[in-house]
């Protein structure tokens, strides 16, 4: 009978084992979905915001609406662009051949863009611009109060200019 106890006692415990080890995958496994949606969700807004930015942009092209006369008319010349994506390269590449000067880039991974202007690290000592143009899209609102903090200029984002251009 006390070997049947043992023997129970021993089964009882590696089943109450088993059961407490799939219970702690379990919600390991239910965190890891939870967090697997969120990421999902956080990409979506982000890949819907840049359709609807290109589509802005695109509609302002076929209109004849153009960001440099934007820039021109509202006394923005020499300019920075914050984020080297790519919205920010194809701001970059849009004013090429215009009358808009951009100074330099600004990115957190500057050393890893090649980019036919000056690469600067959202932390170097940069030359005053008439305007910084945020293209990113993670922590906007706090890279817009960084810089302009760090710069003393208007700092815009590229979808205000897209809806006013």
């Amino acid at each position: 009978m006390v070997k049947c106890v043992k023997r129970l006692r021993i089964v009882i415990s590696i089943l109450a084992f088993i059961t407490m080890f799939a219970a702690v995958v379990y919600c390991c496994f239910k965190k890891k979905e939870t967090q697997k949606k969120e990421i999902i969700a956080k990409c979506l807004d982000k890949n819907l915001y840049f359709v609807h930015l290109m589509d802005l942009w695109i509609d302002n092209k076929q209109n004849g609406r153009e960001i440099a006369n934007w820039l021109l008319n509202n006394g923005y010349k020499k300019i920075a662009i914050y984020g080297m994506g790519i919205l920010g390269k194809r701001l970059l590449e849009e004013l090429y051949d215009t009358r808009i000067d951009v100074k330099y880039g600004i990115d957190i991974n500057a050393d890893r863009i090649n980019v036919d202007i000056d690469m600067l690290k959202p932390t170097s000592d940069m030359k005053s611009v008439d305007v910084v143009i945020i293209t990113c899209y993670e922590d906007k609102d706090e890279v817009i109060n960084m810089m302009r903090k760090t710069l003393n200029c208007p700092v815009l984002d590229i979808k205000y200019i897209l809806e006013r251009c």
